[in-house]
């Protein structure tokens, strides 16, 4: 029996349980329909699980949604599938359920689950017509949370599984596929025992989608070109890239690479190359898929990389050290932690020179404490690093060969005694424009313990400077200069110097001896000593005595040691004729003051003064007073005399009261008085 009406089933079913107990309806097994697949040609594909029990065969129903009546078709008890004989199930839902049945006695089970063909609708999703969207309809009415298996045909044959879905709408993204071409898809449905198929969809569709961007690594620089790496596009029908070079405000498209994660920039030749030696260059970078579309290049326009631009020089600091300024490095991830300063030194391996730790600044700088040798080749680099990435972002090299001119024939000329107070430094080299100032360093115990105690400006040469805190009386002094550039660097030394000093060893009534310590500083270039000895600021007859540059002693006689005060120096001779002074030593006899007691007027003695030795002139008053206290005569001149009278007046004869006030050379003071008979 075929093609029962369901009004017919319902008052068969009806009639049936007239005849038989409702026990025996209800013990007939129900079938379980398992799926229901659309075929290429239209026709319905339903199979089922055998149940448990016995029965004479299977009855499967099936009717068109906007049908009333079902058909139905009969199907052996040992088969567990069958095709339904439709022609039109691609483009029309049906409901499909499954019995089982008795002859004799007529029974039937009751109605397994109703499942309806899979029916799916292609659409264009996009602006363009690069996104295919599918719907379906669920196999069980009102849907299950399944998983569904998209697939697509080129030709409608060959499906090819793409994607999955829980859901009743897939969107596929049409990739490599540069002129439109009708697609075909189908929906499968896979259970135990049955692969269910939706009818098939289809759409004209072309690749006109951007691919996503590619994500900006690091730029850096090697031997003089920028190297741009990046990761690569997630879409996966990408191909290659375009490099870009920005231009004042716009960005120019520089290069086109082949699928590769980094570029070595050495287009030298091309309108938009940037020498990034020169400038810091900024690169962007988009993806191309097979059919020439380009991504957007959001990502990596708006995280802008830029190559380290170093610059430098070391004029500023007189070609001693070298100064150098960059820019930041920006959107490295994660970010830059530190730049990394290196140095090479005449083609050596390169070492660290220094650490700039990262801050918000958007540039640099950075001394380098070593002091430039003349004439060397130096290189500096800097590299951006963050301490996880094992790459960072290097500049260009920067190269100095500092050419520093030497200072000339600097030396110190002189060392001497100036007033018999203080010391005098006379030094002189050349070029003069290189020299800014002058250290001047001092010391007593020897030439390794030396001071510094001022610096002087370098005027020209020569130069004289003054050490007025000399004790040039107590102490030999060593003296070095050394000269300093504009920047405050050493640029030569001079040889040590040792001044004179120049003792009264053991001084006599008629014997002297001196003795000095060795000048030094002259070297071969000292002929010897000369020895002054001054009486009353008048220099000795026989003198000055010279010795040789090995003599440091000197024995003098003095045949009249009341002669008054007797001075020595000694002069260091230099075989040009510079000399170097020694402080002065001092022969001071004691002071005598003889008076007459008489003198006459016209007679032998015919004025009256006392007879002097060893005063000191600034230092002495001679008064006359008569009788009655009063004061007749007055000086402070040891060479003027009373003539006897008193205001032009010739004074009476008789006995004068006389005072002497004196200091001898050591600054002692004295007073002597007495009286004087004038006669006449």
């Amino acid at each position: 029996m075929s093609f029962y009406g369901k009004k017919f089933y319902i008052t068969l079913l009806i009639c049936l349980t007239c005849f038989w107990p409702l026990s025996s309806l209800y013990a007939q097994p129900m079938p379980a329909l398992i799926c229901v697949s659309v075929s290429p040609d239209g026709s319905l594909y339903a199979s089922w699980a055998i149940p448990s029990g016995s029965f004479d065969g299977f009855r499967l129903f099936y009717k068109k949604s906007t049908d009333a009546f079902y058909s139905s078709v009969d199907v052996h008890p040992a088969i567990t599938s069958v095709i339904v004989p439709v022609t039109d199930a691609q483009t029309e839902k049906y409901d499909v359920f499954l019995i089982t049945y008795n002859n004799s006695p007529p029974s039937n089970s009751p109605e397994s689950v109703h499942l309806n063909n899979m029916l799916l609708v292609v659409s264009n999703a996009g602006v363009g017509s690069g996104i295919a969207r599918l719907d379906w309809t669920p196999m069980k009415p009102g849907g299950d949370a399944v998983e569904y298996v998209v697939k697509r045909s080129m030709d409608n044959v060959n499906f090819t599984e793409i994607g999955t879905s829980n859901k009743l709408i897939y969107y596929d993204t049409i990739e490599g596929i540069c002129t439109p071409q009708t697609i075909y898809y189908r929906i499968t449905l896979r259970l135990t025992g049955c692969t269910a198929r939706s009818s098939t969809g289809s759409g004209t569709f072309k690749d006109d989608n951007r691919p996503e961007d590619p994500r900006l690594s690091y730029v850096t620089i090697n031997n003089g070109f920028a190297e741009i790496y990046w990761e690569h596009s997630p879409t996966a029908d990408v191909d290659g890239y375009i490099v870009g070079i920005k231009d004042g405000a716009a960005y120019l498209d520089h290069d086109t690479t082949a699928y590769v994660n980094f570029l070595i920039d050495d287009f030298t030749g091309r309108p938009t190359y940037r020498y990034p030696c020169d400038e810091s260059v900024t690169y962007v970078l988009r993806a191309k898929d097979q059919c020439g579309n380009q991504s957007s290049g959001i990502i990596n326009y708006n995280r802008l990389h830029h190559t380290i631009h170093i610059t430098g020089d070391i004029e500023s600091h007189c070609n001693r050290q070298a100064t150098l300024h960059w820019n930041q490095y920006i959107n490295m991830d994660p970010p830059v932690t530190a730049y990394e300063i290196y140095r090479s030194e005449n083609g050596n391996m390169a070492e660290v020179a220094g650490v700039v730790a990262a801050t918000s600044s958007g540039t640099y700088s950075y001394t380098d404490t070593l002091m430039l040798n003349s004439g060397s080749l130096y290189t500096y680099s800097v590299k951006a690093v963050n301490g996880v990435n094992t790459e960072g972002s290097q500049s260009c090299q920067l190269y100095f060969s500092p050419i520093i001119e030497s200072i000339t024939d600097f030396d110190l000329d002189l060392v001497t005694v100036s007033d018999d107070n203080y010391i005098t430094l006379q030094s002189s080299g050349s070029p003069d424009e290189l020299m800014d100032k002058v250290n001047v360093y001092r010391g007593t115990a020897s030439s390794a313990s030396l001071e510094l105690i001022f610096t002087g400006n370098w005027n020209g040469s020569p130069v004289t400077l003054s050490d007025y805190e000399a004790k040039v009386h107590q102490e030999s002094y060593y003296y070095q200069v050394v000269a300093l550039d504009a920047c405050g660097y050493e640029l030569a030394e001079s040889r040590v110097y040792r001044s004179i000093l120049l003792e009264l060893s053991s001084p006599e009534r008629s014997h002297v001896r001196l003795n000095w310590n060795a000048f030094v500083g002259w070297d071969e270039s000292l002929k010897g000593y000369q020895i002054y000895r001054l009486e009353a600021g008048l220099l000795s007859a026989g003198f000055p005595k010279e010795v040789g540059p090995q003599t440091l002693v000197f024995n003098d006689i003095i045949s009249d040691a009341g002669a008054g005060k007797i001075t020595y120096y000694v002069e260091a001779i230099h075989e040009d004729g510079r000399k170097s002074i020694s402080n002065t030593v001092q022969i001071i006899p004691e002071a005598v003051v003889q008076v007459p007691t008489a003198f006459r007027i016209g007679g032998y003695t015919p004025e009256f003064r006392p007879l002097l030795r060893n005063v000191e002139p600034s230092a002495y008053l001679f008064t006359i007073y008569n009788r009655w206290g009063q004061l007749v005569f007055e000086t402070a001149d040891i060479d003027v005399a009373w003539d006897g009278s008193t205001n032009g007046s010739l004074s009476p004869p008789g006995v004068y009261i006389w005072m002497v006030n004196y200091s001898d050379y050591n600054g002692n003071k004295s007073s002597v008085k007495g009286a004087v008979t004038l006669i006449r």
